[in-house]
């Protein structure tokens, strides 16, 4: 799938609020938001490879990029080929797998290899609305900290556009 750059204003959602800390030389990120959309939906999104090719996008603004994903058992990658970055790849495997609730390992590699950090990720029913709380612990530097956090935003806002708008 192609994608065309998309600013971080435009597809960052109102309601996704942003806590990033250190503990133990970690940095940690938590995002709480609400999607339209119901629970089990907006699960099948987030695990399903041909839903993540459509919501996955990099922070970094005003770059063309193509997002492929696959998944096999419990493994998932995720393939980024960046015009002026070069390529990302992210990986992982599922650890828990429930209708609300995900934990999964996830694992950036390109120029700079980070360690294996860890998402966990929570849905609650709100009359036909999700809350959504999204972890992600396990960051050795500020930097990769921030980047997640602006990838997150990007990435759940482009998420919730795309079951919105298949609401109507």
């Amino acid at each position: 799938m192609s994608a065309q750059p998309h600013s971080l204003a435009k597809d960052a959602p109102n309601e996704i609020r942003f806590h990033s800390q250190t503990g133990r030389s970690r940095w940690e990120i938590a995002i709480h938001t609400v999607i339209r959309a119901e629970p089990s939906r907006l699960f099948h999104a987030l695990t399903l490879p041909e839903y993540r090719e459509a919501w996955f996008c990099p922070p970094e603004t005003g770059q063309a990029y193509s997002v492929t994903a696959s998944q096999q058992d419990l493994r998932y990658s995720i393939h980024v080929a960046r015009r002026e970055a070069g390529a990302m790849f992210i990986s992982g495997s599922y650890l828990m797998l429930k209708q609300n609730e995900l934990a999964f390992t996830w694992r950036k590699d390109e120029a700079a290899r980070g360690p294996d950090t860890m998402v966990e990720i929570r849905l609650h029913n709100n009359a036909g609305r999700s809350g959504l709380r999204l972890y992600h612990k396990g960051f050795t530097s500020k930097a990769e900290g921030l980047w997640h956090q602006r990838m997150w935003s990007v990435s759940l806002g482009r998420l919730a556009r795309l079951l919105e708008t298949r609401l109507t």
